[in-house]
């Protein structure tokens, strides 16, 4: 599958998703933007974004409102590239809702602090598929000492060191 920005997937990334992956599972993308990350060999997945070019199933400013989804609604949940584009306010209470309506896995990709920036480029740069996205700035800034261990695994994929990866398995 092809993303709507035409830019690929980073594979030990898409690797590390579809290795918490089954066949029937019911995935939530949450902040999906280009769906880059949809080949995932599941029954189906749910993207929440609030842009409306990156035509999620469900167009949502998670800024200002909850996910509207029943407990333990979706099998894994993905946060790839998405805590930073809220506040942290908005983060804590997006990342709390995510673990409620996991009924397996929530996984969590975010620039490390070393790393982060404000993103103006894709924002700003017309021939720039996110050009005019107000929500890809980035609004907040995670450390590892938010995701403590327990109940939250942290992991390292090979060429990703300015990200923080972590799952949290529900159950």
């Amino acid at each position: 599958m092809r993303s709507l920005s035409g830019e690929e997937p980073t594979p030990v990334l898409l690797e590390w998703v579809r290795s918490f992956i089954r066949p029937a599972d019911i995935v939530l993308d949450v902040g999906g933007g280009d769906k880059r990350y949809h080949d995932l060999g599941c029954a189906g997945i749910v993207s929440v974004d609030a842009w409306e070019k990156a035509e999620p199933n469900v167009l949502i400013d998670l800024e200002r409102e909850d996910l509207p989804f029943r407990p333990r609604s979706f099998d894994v949940v993905l946060l790839l590239d998405f805590l930073e584009h809220v506040t942290k306010s908005r983060g804590w209470s997006v990342l709390q809702q995510s673990v409620e309506v996991a009924s397996r896995t929530v996984l969590v990709l975010t620039p490390l602090p070393d790393y982060w920036n404000p993103n103006c480029w894709p924002v700003e740069t017309p021939d720039c598929w996110w050009f005019g996205n107000q929500w890809a700035y980035h609004r907040s800034m995670w450390a590892p000492r938010d995701f403590p261990c327990p109940p939250w695994v942290r992991d390292h994929l090979d060429g990703m060191d300015a990200y923080l990866i972590a799952h949290r398995t529900i159950g």
